[in-house]
């Protein structure tokens, strides 16, 4: 069977932009034509646009279901909605991708209006664990100097206060709510005998 006539088998054709599946609309994937092949139908590569992630599906059919794409947002980004029902549901104030001003505008913007709320080391350390438990981050994470530096740089006109590791954790004892979080423990030896514990 020839797939020559095919229209996704000739250089002209493009993938649609308008009425496509919600991911492809918000950009959540990127989508690339394969070469075109005459002895089958065109197909795709799709590839996750999220920061680090390198999930690659190669020779998807042009139109084909989403269910697998979605699921994988679902077991590794599950912050990020996968429907507009999803995005209302997670809150009305959150914008879609395409309207939501960027972090930057948003510190311009909250330094020229003056941010309302008081600043309280209680409530940021409070908001510091919500982060780093929700988003299943490492007690490094918190504790690096970048990441120092970033809230530094958020907040000029405030002190940051130290973060250590028994603070953390001490104040995750404490947190009233029924969330999760997990430590992560790896023993090793090293090649001359020393013991080591890493504990994330």
């Amino acid at each position: 069977m020839s797939f020559s006539k095919d229209l996704s088998n000739t250089i002209d054709f493009q993938l649609p932009l308008e009425n496509q599946p919600y991911i492809f609309q918000q950009g959540l994937f990127s989508r690339e034509l394969d070469p075109i092949n005459e002895n089958k139908a065109r197909t795709v590569t799709i590839k996750c646009t999220q920061l680090y992630c390198k999930a690659i599906w190669k020779n998807q059919r042009i139109g084909s279901s989403t269910s697998n794409y979605i699921k994988h947002y679902h077991n590794n980004h599950k912050a990020i909605p996968t429907n507009k029902g999803k995005e209302i549901e997670e809150g009305s104030s959150q914008a879609s991708f395409s309207q939501q001003s960027s972090i930057i505008e948003f510190y311009k913007d909250s330094r020229k209006r003056g941010y309302s709320q008081v600043f309280s080391e209680k409530e940021l350390k409070r908001k510091i664990i919500n982060f780093m438990i929700s988003n299943n981050l490492s007690i490094n994470c918190i504790t690096s100097r970048s990441f120092r530096d970033l809230l530094l740089y958020a907040k000029q006109d405030e002190e940051i206060p130290s973060l250590y590791r028994q603070n953390i954790i001490d104040s995750l004892y404490h947190i009233e709510s029924k969330g999760k979080f997990s430590f992560t423990l790896d023993a090793w030896t090293a090649s001359n005998q020393t013991e080591y514990l890493g504990i994330t």
